[in-house]
């Protein structure tokens, strides 16, 4: 309550002092009387008119609401300045003595500038109030669940439905440890923990050496996001820097991924074809200079390293030719974890400090101790992946792990990252319904974002299977229900 009434006295305060300022400007608008006012009467005034037309707003407003449903939008827009000018007149016609007064046409101006001022004002006071968030949904949820009741929603499907809710960065062991009441005290996440204690499962999978947004989703939602070795990175062949959540980027991304476009990702990658400016207002990707050197790129705790005038993966003996001393320096270097290159010779290589080595084909490892020990079990076989992708730069280094605290160096300006290998970062989770298949069987492991996808399509097919649901939590192992692979698992929009 106290929130609430802070947030009215502001935005009856900013409306006061705009209309206060409108009046000083605008001559067919005034706040007193032909003879003049002393300045606290004029206040007074300004006050009054605010505070009858915001009133007047909240009470009108929602009636008319539904009524515009059924305007054309051309139309509504020429409605909503003269209904908001009416109410400001006869605002004024409610200040004592005749105070208040302006010409219709400025009435509509001093309307929609007053509404601006107080609707800014509201929701930068209300975009931190997690009040005012919840009873929005509340609204939203109550007007759907009446819509249900009535019968109004046309073409609501029979059959159960699936909700798949993402929380983007949030590890397994940062969660686990939100759903653990602490000693005397209440978990972190009540809700997720009551679920947890008795409908849900919580499961651990291990991500990609990409663990970032952009290669996760694309896995878990198309089933693919093979040739993706990073946030951002550079291609040769066309001289430019793919990142993730640039618009054209991103549609390119889903069409290499295999689903037929729709519409809109297929406009995207027109435009990344035409090299045409992002819709956003962002400049179209620019070429680096043939001469400008390497290519240096980061994303999270994963650098990469292209050498853009030398077509082709250069290997590690070029590499060596050209700057004899960059591989050893960056593997000797104490944030660095280790370095990725390609052998003529062995093939893919990681390279660690103390000039140890482990080649991938093989397993062989070169050297005191294996530089991808520390990173835990399946790192070889994330690498490897990532090695054989046409877009895997010269060079790429993952940046070193703190055994004792979990933690990476960020080699972006960031607090923390989810880029790379190391750390809570590797190991993400699924909670999900124990009325649903296990994700694998018992001592398996859930590895990639591709599978994930493979477990989530099964469980869209169990979903609509009434035999199913609500008996399955005495299954020990995955119903192997087969799942299309030619969609996307998101409808397309």
């Amino acid at each position: 309550m106290g929130a609430t009434s802070l947030r009215v006295g502001a935005v009856w305060l900013v409306s006061t002092l705009t209309m206060l300022v409108l009046a000083g400007v605008l001559p067919d608008f005034r706040l007193q009387s032909a003879g003049g006012d002393s300045a606290t009467v004029i206040g007074i005034t300004a006050a009054a008119g605010a505070g009858a037309f915001g009133l007047l707003s909240a009470l009108v407003w929602p009636l008319l609401v539904r009524a515009f449903l059924l305007v054309p939008a051309l139309v509504l827009g020429l409605l909503v300045f003269f209904l908001n000018g009416s109410l400001l007149w006869l605002a004024l016609s409610l200040i004592p003595y005749g105070r208040g007064s302006a010409d219709p046409s400025m009435a509509v101006v001093v309307a929609a500038v007053m509404s601006a001022a107080s609707s800014a004002t509201n929701a930068f006071l209300a975009v931190r109030d997690d009040r005012v968030y919840r009873h929005r949904l509340a609204r939203i949820a109550g007007r759907r669940r009446r819509r249900e009741g009535r019968g109004t929603l046309p073409g609501t499907p029979g059959t159960p439905g699936t909700v798949f809710l993402q929380l983007d960065g949030l590890g397994y062991a940062v969660l686990k440890e939100a759903l653990e009441a602490p000693e005397g005290g209440e978990p972190l996440m009540p809700a997720l923990a009551a679920l947890y204690g008795s409908s849900h499962r919580l499961t651990r999978w291990r991500t990609d050496w990409s663990s970032q947004t952009g290669a996760s989703q694309l896995g878990i939602l198309h089933g693919s996001n093979e040739d993706v070795p990073a946030f951002r990175w550079y291609e040769k062949e066309t001289g430019e820097t793919v990142v993730s959540n640039r618009p054209t980027s991103a549609a390119e991304l889903q069409r290499r991924a295999g689903r037929t476009a729709s519409g809109s990702e297929a406009r995207m990658a027109a435009r990344a074809a035409l090299r045409r400016p992002e819709e956003s207002g962002q400049e179209a990707p620019r070429k680096p200079r043939r001469d400008t050197g390497p290519v240096v790129l980061a994303s999270g705790n994963l650098a990469l390293i292209s050498f853009p005038d030398h077509p082709g993966r250069l290997t590690r003996e070029h590499i060596d030719e050209l700057r004899p001393a960059l591989l050893p320096t960056l593997a000797e270097h104490p944030g660095i974890g280790f370095v990725l290159v390609h052998s003529a010779e062995h093939g893919p290589v990681v390279l660690g400090a103390g000039g140890c080595e482990r080649r991938l084909e093989t397993g062989e490892v070169v050297g005191a101790r294996d530089p991808l020990a520390p990173f835990g079990p399946g790192a070889a076989e994330a690498v490897l992946r990532t090695a054989r992708f046409p877009h895997a730069a010269d060079i790429m280094v993952n940046s070193a792990l703190d055994p004792e605290t979990g933690t990476v160096h960020a080699f972006e300006e960031q607090i923390g990252s989810h880029g790379g290998l190391g750390g809570e970062q590797s190991e993400a989770f699924l909670l999900s319904p124990l009325e649903l298949s296990p994700p694998v069987g018992p001592g398996e492991e859930l590895v990639g974002a591709e599978a994930v996808h493979r477990v989530l399509r099964r469980w869209l097919a169990e979903s609509a299977e009434p035999h199913i649901l609500g008996g399955a939590d005495h299954l020990a192992a995955p119903v192997p229900v087969p799942a299309p692979a030619d969609q996307p698992l998101v409808p397309r929009v």
